[in-house]
């Protein structure tokens, strides 16, 4: 039932998806990989197989054995169409997901993420950020999103109160570290070590962003 339950998702069978939820099939039935009906339709671009399993009572915010989602799996795929869809519906990114996203880069999926109110305040279990993972990446032009257009704080703190900043450091990324103090990144914030962004510079031997934060007021 599952490899059919596949097969019909993918080829977008509405009449034959909502045949089988008559005959009592699982709308959540998951295959090997722990992908539900509605996962697979998201990520061959659905719609109205999408909309037969919504009005089913399909779990929109369902999280797979390798925490991929549906409106993540659509975001994966670039189908704009299908995330925006998916969001009105409900569906919600994890913190995970949204560390593969800044990993890439897409700044307009983030703009569709936010015009459907999209929290971006999420964290894991470790009050690590989305901000905290994008500057993790040296994704700059995502950490300038995210400080552009959405309520960070943007000396919000993970579990051992390292921001942004502190994390920036380590990928040695002069323009990320110039974007994050030019929007008011606190240059001597300290972690629960009192390691502050200068003493990771140096620790880290990044020299060139040493000089920068000692030009903006950084001490050890």
């Amino acid at each position: 039932m599952c490899t059919f339950w596949v097969v019909e998702c993918e080829n977008d069978c509405a009449g034959v998806v909502q045949l089988l939820l008559d005959l009592k099939a699982d709308v959540d039935a998951l295959d090997k990989h722990g992908y539900t009906p509605l996962c697979v339709a998201a990520t061959s671009g659905n719609t109205k197989v999408i909309d037969v399993l919504h009005r089913n009572g399909a779990n929109i915010n369902h999280v797979a054995y390798n925490d991929d989602t549906a409106i993540y799996l659509s975001a994966r795929k670039g189908n704009k169409e299908i995330v925006r869809k998916l969001a009105a519906l409900g569906a919600r990114p994890t913190v995970k997901n949204f560390e593969d996203i800044a990993e890439w880069g897409s700044t307009q999926l983030l703009d569709i993420l936010k015009s459907a109110d999209v929290d971006f305040t999420i964290r894991d279990s470790d009050n690590i950020s989305i901000l905290h993972l994008a500057a993790l990446t040296a994704n700059t032009p995502v950490v300038a999103w995210l400080l552009n257009n959405s309520s960070l704080d943007i000396d919000t703190e993970d579990f051992i109160g390292s921001t942004a900043l502190h994390y920036a450091i380590s990928t040695g990324s002069l323009p990320l570290v110039r974007t994050l103090v030019k929007h008011g990144a606190n240059v001597n914030a300290k972690d629960i070590f009192d390691a502050t962004p200068l003493y990771f510079a140096f620790y880290w031997k990044r020299l060139n962003v040493a000089k920068y934060l000692l030009s903006k007021g950084a001490k050890i």
